[in-house]
């Protein structure tokens, strides 16, 4: 029982590292990022503090809303989520890339993008807990009984405005994680799920 707990928890932790890790070379592409990272973005411009620490507290905002949507969805897992995505962020804008030139921006912003996809995949497989984000989107499905992808629309389009408001930049990378994003986790959850040992 001990050793699955473990192997949860280096699933989801993993996940979540390498889900920050997504989000900055979508960021170093400059083509446009997800839009709960337009939202923290336009957030970062206005205080003193990185993209990662920004993400930080974002996330503890979006816990608050959770536990009003669905408190059970909260886990321990939750909080180590905004831990190892904010590290994940920072570790890679630690080495002060410059932007790269076409073609090889497309590419880097396709690389970070599955990587998001899969990260995001792979904290849900252990059911452990969830991250910030989807504690949100979970927590929306109860009260409508929409799939994954619809909720992530809606969240989405919400952060989407906020971080325009906010002065965050919009891109091509924007609209392909909102058109493609939920249906690509949902898909890769379903692989982890056949590949991978039970995390039941």
């Amino acid at each position: 029982m001990k050793n699955q707990t473990v192997y949860k928890y280096i699933l989801f932790l993993i996940g979540a590292f390498f889900l920050g890790t997504g989000i900055a070379l979508s960021d170093i592409a400059h083509l446009g990022v997800d839009p709960m990272s337009v939202m923290i973005l336009g957030a970062s411009y206005h205080l003193p503090i990185t993209f990662g620490m920004t993400n930080f507290a974002l996330s503890i905002l979006q816990i608050i809303i959770s536990y009003f949507l669905d408190k059970k969805n909260i886990t321990l897992a939750t909080f180590l989520a905004m831990l190892f995505t904010s590290l994940g962020i920072d570790a890679v804008g630690a080495f002060h890339w410059q932007t790269p030139s076409a073609p090889w921006n497309f590419a880097v912003l396709i690389f970070g993008f599955l990587i998001y996809c899969i990260s995001v995949a792979l904290c849900q497989f252990p059911r452990c807990g969830y991250n910030s984000y989807d504690c949100v989107v979970f927590g929306i499905m109860k009260h409508t009984g929409k799939p994954y992808h619809t909720i992530r629309w809606f969240v989405d389009i919400t952060y989407l405005l906020i971080g325009w408001i906010l002065g965050g930049t919009i891109g091509i990378g924007t609209v392909i994680v909102m058109l493609f994003a939920g249906y690509i986790i949902e898909f890769v959850l379903k692989f982890f799920e056949k590949v991978l040992p039970p995390a039941e």
